[in-house]
């Protein structure tokens, strides 16, 4: 599983060091041990057209257009044309 961290965090790990005081394995070991960001992954998804309600592109969940989340599968739901 991917490990993320906080953007700042690694700025201000570097940046707190004299500059040429280390190689860049040192900076690599600071970098991670930072503590890991609390991140879920973004799923989109959209409502596909029913008879009286709507169906989850993902995970075939049934829903109403009105809803800006999957009840089932937690996807945020997206309208008009998507973007890959």
């Amino acid at each position: 599983m991917a490990e993320y961290i906080e953007k700042q965090a690694a700025i201000d790990t570097i940046l707190g060091q004299p500059p040429d005081a280390h190689y860049p394995d040192w900076y690599a070991s600071q970098v991670k041990a930072l503590p890991a960001a609390d991140v879920v992954p973004v799923r989109l998804g959209e409502w596909l057209d029913g008879y009286k309600m709507q169906t989850c592109s993902l995970c075939k969940c049934r829903g109403k257009k009105s809803w800006t989340f999957c009840p089932h599968c937690g996807a945020r739901m997206i309208y008009g044309k998507r973007e890959e």
